[in-house]
């Protein structure tokens, strides 16, 4: 994936940019994409219906522990927003800042064109596709270079 698959308007709402950023990532990723922005005080998730279609999902008790991540890493989203190093992080199994084996994250910092300064985050299965995943995230940040 060389490109992903956003258009992006200057001038436009900062938080409908933001919004159509992270819903771009959920499309193309199959995971649960979380935007956060501290100096806005703001966390957007999109994904939540491609992420229940992985077949992990149709156990209930499965897909309990998920949402339990998810609040996991919602409460703690400043403190795993400071364990990124360098341009993308991939946490797997038990390095995951959640501390779920089942699950994964992939993480980069990002600098936004209005200059406010991010994270943005995929999670899901610990089987995602992570070279696919981390290709968007890669265009994500080149994209928001050029922008």
């Amino acid at each position: 994936l060389d490109e992903l698959p956003i258009q992006f308007e200057r001038g436009g709402n900062e938080l409908k940019f933001f919004e159509t950023l992270t819903k771009s990532l959920a499309n193309a990723s199959s995971g649960l994409v979380m935007t956060y922005l501290p100096q806005m005080d703001c966390l957007i998730k999109e994904g939540w219906e491609e992420v229940f279609e992985n077949p992990e999902f149709s156990e209930k008790s499965y897909l309990d522990r998920f949402i339990h991540e998810v609040g996991l890493l919602e409460d703690n989203m400043d403190k795993i927003a400071g364990l990124v190093e360098g341009k993308i992080n991939v946490f797997i199994g038990e390095e995951n800042p959640s501390s779920s084996e089942e699950f994964s994250l992939i993480i980069t910092r990002s600098r936004f064109p209005n200059n406010e300064r991010g994270v943005v985050a995929i999670f899901g299965p610990a089987r995602m596709q992570y070279q696919r995943n981390i290709s968007l995230l890669q265009s994500m940040l080149k994209l928001l270079e050029e922008f």
